[in-house]
């Protein structure tokens, strides 16, 4: 079945950003596409529409500047070393101000939430990040701290650190698609997060 109407997301990457954090929502979203062509059309994008380099010193190409994106339907904010830069980054805090609230879904992956919280998406909200930066994140006192796999209140949705970002975008999938659709990606991925362990006996 082709979905007429894909919906929009990008990915928006920094110097520094931990590779798995964009990378697994990557993933997912392009096998959800295999599995229901049309349903995603997924962008890399960063700040200037230029290369970045990752927190291992991958060099990744984009396929656009930010605001050249817009609008979306979804806008994934990463975190990693460089999420701590980009937090106090005048130019990321106003793009992400820009975003139409109601029109775009936001989602941030580990340290990607002290982003959002600094561009106060989080103000009066719950809110989880890595294990590692929960204190950073309570130093935001508008955000109530839970340290969840991932926490989804409608209009934003945090993630715990690195991996979690899958199970967050496979939950977003299911939102979208439906839980039959979600559970053959994460079969396509051989993901079984949450599900009984699969031995195989010679």
């Amino acid at each position: 079945m082709t979905v007429s109407n894909p919906r929009r997301v990008g990915i928006l990457v920094f110097d520094e950003v931990e590779e798995l954090d964009f990378v697994g929502p990557w993933e997912v979203f392009g096998q959800a596409e295999r599995v229901s062509p049309g349903s995603f059309e997924t962008k890399l994008l960063s700040l200037d529409g230029k290369g970045i380099r990752t927190a291992y010193g991958l060099k990744v190409d984009v396929m656009a500047a930010a605001r050249d994106a817009l609008p979306l339907d979804l806008l994934v904010v990463p975190g990693g070393r460089g999420a701590r830069r980009e937090m106090k980054n005048p130019e990321m805090l106003d793009l992400l101000r820009s975003v139409r609230p109601g029109k775009t879904l936001v989602a941030s992956v580990c340290t990607g939430a002290l982003v959002l919280a600094a561009a106060g998406f989080l103000d009066g909200k719950r809110a989880t990040t890595h294990w590692a930066a929960l204190e950073d994140l309570r130093a935001f006192p508008t955000v109530t701290v839970d340290h969840r796999r991932y926490i989804d209140l409608g209009d934003v949705v945090t993630s715990a650190g690195i991996s979690a970002g899958i199970d967050m975008a496979l939950h977003l999938v299911e939102q979208f698609l439906g839980k039959e659709k979600a559970s053959e990606v994460a079969e396509r991925m051989e993901y079984h997060e949450g599900l009984p362990e699969r031995v195989s006996r010679a």
